[in-house]
């Protein structure tokens, strides 16, 4: 793995705004007419929360932005592996004694 590859956070947050905002959009439809109730305007915004839980678009977009999610986390880890890695394997300095000098 190259030493500068790092994840696209900047992906992984734009999957995750996609879907909340088709969620925002569920709720807010739902629970647009501010002359309800306030239990009334809940169990709309609930509906809509089940609306989009039961939208296989949704679900789908979800799933992606998981994947990305834990893709990029992996992607950091292995980078931030590789990068110990190097540190560990590296020889001492030539300005620094060993222990075994000492």
């Amino acid at each position: 793995m190259a030493e500068n590859e790092h994840a696209d956070w900047q992906q992984v947050g734009a999957a995750f705004r996609a879907f909340g905002d088709q969620l925002s959009a569920a709720v807010k439809s739902e629970a647009a007419d501010e002359g309800r109730d306030a239990k009334q305007q809940l169990m709309d915004a609930l509906s809509g929360l089940k609306e989009v839980a039961n939208d296989p678009e949704a679900t789908g977009q979800l799933k992606s932005a998981t994947t990305q999610l834990l893709d990029a986390i992996a992607t950091e880890v292995m980078v931030g592996k590789d990068a110990l890695s190097d540190q560990i394997n590296k020889p001492p300095r030539s300005d620094q004694q060993s222990e075994d000098d000492r």
